[in-house]
């Protein structure tokens, strides 16, 4: 997650429970980028997941597999992730750049008749931009149940230079505003 690291098969993200964590001047490349999430997953029914408080600013991703991206699991497990702010970001040859995925399941037994209860409020400002590798360069699909809400985008600038176009910005449920440049268009309406 930040950086090269001693076990290269170690994958860490920013779990359930975390509080005000502060990310500055950090550069990920190669690897996954900077995750938050997998929330939903192992909660118990009668106890929410708390996600509040993070802020990465003025960090670089080069390579990597993510740029900044939540996560959550399609599961009957409540909770809230907010006061999440992405600031100057630097990103040069990222697969997802900007991915919010409340579909999550790396794993082919999962149910996904349930979608994620988890609610997302996030606020992107990602004035650097350079390059997708992928042509989607925004992602944010969002559970059906509890769509994003609250979603800020101000100054995205990525671009994808393939044979098949240019870069294209996906959503699904999701509430918000945006301002300053849009690249790709922004699909949040």
């Amino acid at each position: 997650m930040f950086g090269p690291s001693s076990a290269p098969s170690a994958r860490k993200a920013i779990l359930n429970g975390t509080a005000n964590v502060n990310i500055t001047q950090v550069f990920c490349g190669p690897g996954h980028g900077i995750g938050a999430g997998s929330m939903g997953e192992n909660t118990s029914l009668d106890k929410k997941d708390i996600l509040v408080g993070l802020t990465v600013r003025n960090c670089t991703f080069a390579n990597t597999s993510d740029g900044v991206r939540i996560k959550t699991w399609e599961s009957p497990h409540e909770g809230v992730a907010s006061g999440f702010t992405y600031e100057d970001i630097t990103m040069d040859g990222v697969q997802h750049p900007i991915n919010i995925d409340q579909h999550y399941c790396p794993f082919p037994l999962c149910d996904t008749r349930t979608p994620s209860h988890i609610q997302l409020k996030i606020l992107y400002t990602i004035t650097l931009g350079v390059t997708s590798k992928l042509r989607t360069a925004v992602s944010l699909n969002c559970s059906s149940v509890h769509p994003c809400e609250n979603i800020v985008l101000t100054d995205i600038n990525l671009v994808y230079k393939g044979k098949e176009g240019p870069a294209i910005a996906l959503c699904s449920n999701i509430h918000g505003s945006l301002s300053g440049i849009q690249k790709p268009p922004s699909c949040l309406r």
